[in-house]
């Protein structure tokens, strides 16, 4: 068996938490697998464990074998500049003090980016719920009025 390469290192309590009963976390995944995926993409892939009914080794095994014509393998090279203080970048490492603080991987600071695309994405989805509320309210009003 692969020992796990931790590629996020960093402990998000909304990515220890699986998304679904019998599965492991968003992190855990990402370590395991290899292959970084947004919170949005891992509610799909926690869908797809609850039909297919298999093991976890089973299925993180023919995951990677069977999605293996999708993944996109990026090679990065240069320097990368940014404020520690910065929390998108740096995700929650501006929060420990000095000594348990470190310089995040590239996985951490990409993961820290999607994770904020798809708060603002979801706060984006439900603002448009509340603004169509408002307005079916609004025509209800106007057919009353007259």
């Amino acid at each position: 068996m692969n020992k796990t390469v931790e590629l996020i290192r960093m402990h998000n309590p909304f990515d220890e938490k699986p998304g679904c009963e019998g599965f492991i976390g968003r992190r855990e995944f990402v370590n395991r697998t290899g292959i970084l995926v947004s919170p949005n993409m891992y509610d799909e892939i926690c869908k797809d464990f609850i039909k297919l009914d298999k093991s976890v080794a089973e299925f993180l095994r023919d995951f990677k074998r069977n999605k293996k014509n999708a993944i996109r393998v990026l090679e990065l090279t240069g320097k990368l500049k940014y404020l520690q203080y910065d929390c998108v970048m740096d995700g929650y490492g501006w929060q420990l003090d000095e000594k348990e603080r470190y310089n995040p991987s590239i996985y951490e600071i990409v993961d820290c980016l999607l994770r904020n695309s798809c708060l603002f994405h979801n706060q984006l989805i439900e603002s448009s719920r509340e603004l169509q509320a408002i307005c079916n309210d609004l025509a209800i009003y106007e057919m009353i009025k007259g």
